[in-house]
Parts: structure tokens; sequence; C-alpha cells
């Protein structure tokens, strides 16, 4: 089909040059025909829409959620990416946010014993306090010598500051094991947004229509586990060759062929064309929307020519 005009066109040139040798001067009439030119493009048949499930990164399959053929909803999952040591790395820190929650508690066993001690800090500097005093006061009346009075004014003081070391104890342990439960939070929440990537939903409703891909295979970054899509409605993807862009058009008509139908002819209209050149392959990227509901086999090649011209060759008389 590449690059080609109908042959009707040089069919009728010979049988004006035959007639005109003969020198017959009859009437003659030429039949109508039509004439078309068309831009030769390869590509693929692909669901309209669709979305393929890949990878982001380097993993292993570890479950598919899906078969071939069930029908599934916008953001279900389909897939889990990874593998066991993701799940138990998972549990461990989920355990160790528990534990490290209950010792930051408010009335955990650890903050519960500071606070006792406190409190018997506290008792202990109140009575040496009053003893103190109480000997401050009867050094006034020479009760007693000022020797025992500093005696007891001093074991106030340590008491004092034995309780506000007790106090900085608590203070130092409470902030330590906040800082403990936020340092395993922030862990966790980094560990599922890493995890996030490996769990893989559908972006679309629509149906399974291949897993190329088991549970237990490795994939690559970008690599297709399966394709979603619509299973009555189809689409082209082309490639034209760089050479015939400036010839094509969106609502240009179509017709293709595919091995999956031998002689047959389908129909298409261009619907889109990428404004970039695919630099590999010297060609550009474009989409046609496929006439008609005839079921298509997703990722089937086809041959296509973009009808260009289709002129009319009205009926003529000569002599």
């Amino acid at each position: 089909m590449k690059h080609t005009k109908i042959k009707q066109l040089l069919l009728v040139s010979c049988v004006i040059c035959f007639l005109s040798c003969t020198g017959d001067k009859a009437p003659m009439t030429v039949p109508e025909e039509t004439i078309h030119e068309g831009v030769y493009a390869s590509g693929e048949i692909l669901p309209d829409p669709y979305v393929f499930v890949q990878s982001a990164s380097n993993e292993i399959i570890s479950h598919i959620c899906v078969h071939t053929g069930d029908y599934v909803k916008e953001g279900d999952v389909v897939a889990f990416l990874g593998s066991s040591e993701d799940d138990r790395q998972l549990a461990v820190l989920r355990q160790q946010l528990e534990i490290a929650k209950a010792a930051a508690h408010d009335h955990s066993p650890v903050l519960n014993e500071l606070r006792r001690k406190i409190d018997a800090a506290k008792n202990r500097y109140h009575a040496d306090k009053k003893n103190a005093d109480r000997y401050a006061a009867l050094v006034k009346s020479h009760a007693v010598s000022q020797k025992e009075a500093d005696g007891y004014t001093l074991q106030a003081e340590m008491s004092r500051i034995a309780c506000a070391g007790v106090q900085e104890q608590y203070e130092a342990r409470m902030n330590e094991l906040s800082g403990s439960r936020l340092a395993v939070e922030n862990l966790l929440a980094q560990t599922n947004s890493a995890l996030k990537s490996k769990i893989l939903r559908s972006k679309m409703g629509g149906r399974v229509l291949s897993i190329p891909k088991k549970e237990g295979e490795s994939v690559h970054p970008g690599e297709t586990i399966m394709l979603i899509g619509n299973d009555s409605r189809f689409q082209l993807k082309l490639l034209i060759d760089e050479r015939d862009i400036h010839k094509v058009k969106i609502g240009q008509q179509i017709v293709f062929e595919t091995d999956v139908y031998p002689n047959q002819l389908f129909h298409a209209t261009l619907r889109s064309i990428d404004p970039l050149i695919h630099t590999e392959l010297r060609s550009v990227k474009a989409e046609a929307s496929i006439d008609g509901d005839t079921f298509f086999y997703p990722q089937s090649a086809i041959e296509a020519n973009i009808i260009l011209l289709e002129s009319d060759h009205n009926e003529k008389e000569g002599k």
C-alpha cells in the first residue's frame, strides 16, 4: 500500500491512448473513477482508552491480584511488588512504634517511676527545709548553736538540688522517649512511602486484557505488567515517516489491514498528530479512531494508508 495510487488511473490513460491511435472519430465515454493517494503508516491496535500497569523500579512481582478478563475500577489494587522482607520490615517498625508510644505515654512505667522519685525528693526537701527553718529560729533564741543550724540549712540545700536533679532526669527522659517515638514514626512513614510505589493500582476502570508477567518474575522500570482498557472500542497507534508528515492532517480517513483478519480492509479517522519527531525511528506518532464495532486483538500489528487525495473523473466525451 506504500505511497501508491489506485491503478484505475493507469487503466483509463491506456484506454484513451488506444482509442486515439485507432483514429475512430466516434464519441467515447470514460467511466467515472475515484483516484486515491495515500501516505503509508505502520503501528498497532490498542483499546480506546487503555493504560499499561508498569513498574517504576527494579522489583519482583510478589502478587498479582487480578486475572485476564476481570473488570477493575479506577484505584483498585492490581498487583504488589517487592518481597516478603518488605512486609517483615513494616511489621517490625509497627511493633517498634507501639513500644515507643507505650514508653512515651504519660503513665508509662518509666515515667511513673521517675515521678515517684520526684515526689520522694520533694518530700525530703520539704522536711529538711522545715528543720532548717526551725533551727534557724532556735539560733536566735540561743537554744541551739549556729553550727547545728548551718548543718540543717546545708542538708535542706542538698535536698533541693537532689529534687531539681530528679526533675531534670524526668524531663530529659520524657524528651528522649518522645524523640524515639518520633524517629520510629518518621522511619515508618518513609518506609510506607517507599513501599507505596510497590502497590500498583489501576488508573482507570476497564477490563484486564492481558497479563504478560507472572508472580515471582522480575521487572524493570517502565516494564509492562498488565494492560487494562475498554474492550469494545479500539484505536490505532501509528508511526508516520517524517518525510510525509507535512502531507497529513487531523480528520483524514485511513484504510488499514491486520494479519489477524487477512484480506480485509478497515477504516479509521486520524484524530491526533504528535508535534515531536521520534528521533530513533525518524517518525512521528499519531492516533486514529477506528470506525465500526469490530473486535480487535490489542497490540495487533497493522499497515495503513492515510488518504490524502480523493478525486472523481467525471464522464467525458471525445471524438
